[in-house]
C-alpha cells in the first residue's frame, strides 16, 4: 500500500509541472494567434539566422567579429536573391502576363467540355432536356461565381493597402531582424539555455540538439531537391513549347516539398493548358508534358528524395499534408512555411514523451485492482 502511495505521489508530483508548461504554451499560441498579421517579417528574420549562423560561426573563428561576419553575409545572401530576381522578372513577367490572357480561353474550353458531356449523357443515358439545361444552368452560375470570387481577390490584394504595407515591413523589416539576431545568436541561446530548470537540462539539450539536426538536415536536403525540380520542370516545359512553361515549371518545382500535391498540381494546369492552347491539336505537347512529369515523379520520389532527403524528418506523407493545411488555416502565409518545421518538432517531442510513458509505472503498472469480500 505504501509502495503505490508513493508512486502515486511520484507521479503527481512530476505531473504538476506540466499544467505550468501546458499553460505558458496555450498563452504562447493565443499571443502568435492574434499577432500573425505582423510575425511574417520576425519569423522570416528568425530563420534566415538560424540557417546562417553556422555560417557566421566559421567566420568568428577567423577572428571576424559577428557583428561583421553577419553584415557580410547577409549583404551578400540578399544580393545575389536581387540579382536572381531581376534577372528572371522579364521572363517571369512576361509568363505570367501569358497565363492571364489565357485564363478566359481555359474557362471557356473547360465550360464547352462540360456542354458536350451533358450532350453525351443525355443521347447515351435518357436523361431530359430539362434537367440537363437545369444543370447547366448550375454549373454556369458556379463557374461565374467563382471567377467573380477571383476577380475580387485579385482586386482586393491590389487595392487593399495593407496588403502593400506588409510587403513593405517584409522587405525592410526582415533584413534589420536576421541581421540583430544573427549577431547576437549565442546570447540568446545562453539565455534560453538559462531559464531551463536544471534537473532538466540534460534532456532539454539532448533534443534540442535532435531537433538542431531533424531541421537543418531537412531544410537543406528539400531546399536542394526543390531547386532542382523547378529547373528541370520550368525548362522541360519551356522547352517542349508549353505556354507559360518557365512559370508553372518553378512553382512545381518548389511546390514538391507537399508529397504528391505539388507535382499533381503541376501536371493537371499544365495537361489542361495544353488542352486548351492547342485546342485538341497539341498531341506532341501533350505527350511531352505527360512525359516530364512523369520523369520528374520517379527523379523525385526515387533519386532525390531519398539521397538529399532521405528520413530526416520522420512524419508521414499524410501528417505533413495535414500539418500544411493546418498551419494555413490558422496562421495563413506564414502558418504555411512553418508548418512543416514545426510538425517536425512536435514530432520529436511526441516521440520523447511515447518514450517517457513506455519506460513510466504508469506503463508498466503490474498492482491488480483490489476486490471487496462479499458478505
Amino acid at each position: 500500500m505504501n509502495e503505490n502511495n508513493s508512486a502515486l505521489s511520484a507521479v503527481t508530483t512530476r505531473i504538476r509541472p506540466i499544467y505550468f508548461w501546458l499553460a505558458v504554451g496555450g498563452l504562447l499560441l493565443v499571443l502568435i494567434w492574434r499577432l500573425q498579421a505582423i510575425l511574417l517579417p520576425f519569423g522570416l528574420g528568425a530563420t534566415i539566422s538560424y540557417f546562417l549562423n553556422p555560417l557566421v560561426n566559421r567566420l568568428a573563428r577567423w577572428r571576424i567579429s559577428r557583428g561583421v561576419a553577419s553584415l557580410l553575409l547577409l549583404g551578400f545572401a540578399f544580393s545575389m536573391l536581387t540579382l536572381i530576381a531581376v534577372m528572371l522578372w522579364p521572363l517571369l513577367q512576361q509568363q505570367f502576363a501569358l497565363a492571364v490572357t489565357l485564363l478566359p480561353d481555359f474557362a471557356d474550353q473547360i465550360l464547352r467540355t462540360i456542354d458536350v458531356a451533358y450532350t453525351q449523357i443525355q443521347s447515351h443515358v435518357g436523361v431530359p432536356e430539362s434537367q440537363i439545361q437545369s444543370l447547366q444552368q448550375v454549373t454556369g452560375r458556379a463557374s461565374h461565381t467563382s471567377w467573380s470570387s477571383i476577380g475580387a481577390i485579385i482586386h482586393d490584394v491590389i487595392s487593399n493597402g495593407l496588403a502593400v504595407v506588409n510587403l513593405v515591413l517584409l522587405v525592410v523589416i526582415t533584413p534589420i531582424v536576421s541581421f540583430y539576431m544573427l549577431r547576437d545568436w549565442p546570447l540568446i541561446i545562453h539565455h534560453i539555455d538559462s531559464w531551463i530548470p536544471r534537473q532538466h537540462v540534460a534532456d532539454v539539450r539532448a533534443k534540442a540538439k535532435e531537433i538542431n539536426d531533424v531541421l537543418l538536415g531537412f531544410a537543406r536536403g528539400q531546399a536542394l531537391s526543390s531547386l532542382v525540380m523547378a529547373i528541370y520542370y520550368g525548362t522541360a516545359l519551356m522547352l517542349v513549347g508549353l505556354p507559360s512553361g518557365l512559370l508553372i515549371g518553378m512553382v512545381t518545382g518548389f511546390l514538391t516539398f507537399i508529397p504528391f500535391f505539388g507535382t499533381a498540381t503541376g501536371a493537371g494546369v499544365s495537361i489542361i493548358l495544353t488542352m486548351v492552347h492547342f485546342h485538341g491539336n497539341g498531341g506532341g505537347v501533350l505527350y511531352g508534358v505527360v512525359g516530364i512529369f512523369l520523369l520528374g515523379a520517379v527523379m523525385d520520389g526515387y533519386i532525390f528524395q531519398p539521397l538529399l532527403v532521405g528520413n530526416k524528418v520522420r512524419l508521414h506523407p499524410a501528417w505533413m499534408i495535414f500539418a500544411l493545411l493546418a498551419g494555413g488555416v490558422l496562421f495563413g502565409l506564414g502558418g504555411i512555411l512553418v508548418s512543416v518545421p514545426v510538425a517536425a518538432i512536435l514530432g520529436v517531442l511526441v516521440r520523447y514523451a511515447l518514450e517517457q510513458y513506455l519506460r513510466s509505472s504508469l506503463f508498466h503498472s503490474t498492482s491488480a485492482p483490489r476486490h471487496e469480500n462479499s458478505p
